[in-house]
């Protein structure tokens, strides 16, 4: 799978002050993907910062089960930098979250190379 997401302009290549979250998502496999445009609304883009996330999301109001995933890597992950180039995702400068609810552990992040973030399932709530 090939993923990036930015802000630009419709068509365009990524700016800050662009008016659009834009999306890609391609099958490398295949070949199949499909192209997104979000509009920015009042959301500010410093681009100092890049994300790789796995997410609990919100069903009707409340926090839904977290999918038994077992595990996930991003790999050769690159974020953009606000003038010109790239940096890679991980490494020693990575900031590793651990998601909880309550005392109980539902996944773990990891970063061993500065291109590859690891996450670990280890609980539904």
């Amino acid at each position: 799978m090939f993923v990036e997401v930015y802000v630009g302009n419709a068509g365009g290549m990524p700016n800050h002050q662009g008016f659009f979250g834009q999306f890609v998502v391609i099958n490398l496999t295949t070949g199949v993907g499909g192209w997104n445009y979000t509009p920015r609304g009042t959301t500010v883009v410093g681009g100092s910062e890049a994300e790789w996330i796995m997410e609990r999301p919100t069903v009707n109001g409340s926090l839904a089960d977290l999918a038994n995933y077992g595990a996930a890597s991003t790999d050769f992950g690159w974020a953009r930098k606000p003038n010109a180039g790239f940096t890679t995702c991980c490494g020693s400068t990575s900031i590793n979250i651990t998601m909880t609810n309550g005392g109980t552990t539902l996944s773990t992040a990891s970063a061993p190379n500065d291109q590859t973030s690891n996450f670990t399932w280890k609980a539904f709530h």
